[in-house]
């Protein structure tokens, strides 16, 4: 179970950065047992992150509607 599955695109976004911040102030390295659990973190954040661009862009076409001139509605500034 990814317990990143129920965050908001904006939570995982915070998330991940809140694991580099951490790493850069605590100075951790890979050797250090907090700096693999906060890289590991990092990781399962980014899967899910692909995850959902994944599903993304497959499943929702962008549909562009434009005017007969090719200009796009005034609904997409």
């Amino acid at each position: 179970m990814n317990k990143f599955k129920g965050y908001t695109d904006e939570a995982l976004a915070y998330a991940k950065l809140d694991c580099y911040e951490t790493l850069e102030a605590g100075q951790y390295g890979t050797d250090h047992t907090y700096g693999r659990k906060l890289w590991a973190e990092i990781d399962a954040i980014r899967d899910e992150q692909m995850v959902r661009r994944k599903s993304h862009t497959t499943s929702q076409p962008v549909l562009w509607h434009t005017r007969s001139n090719g200009q796009p509605l005034d609904t997409e500034a």
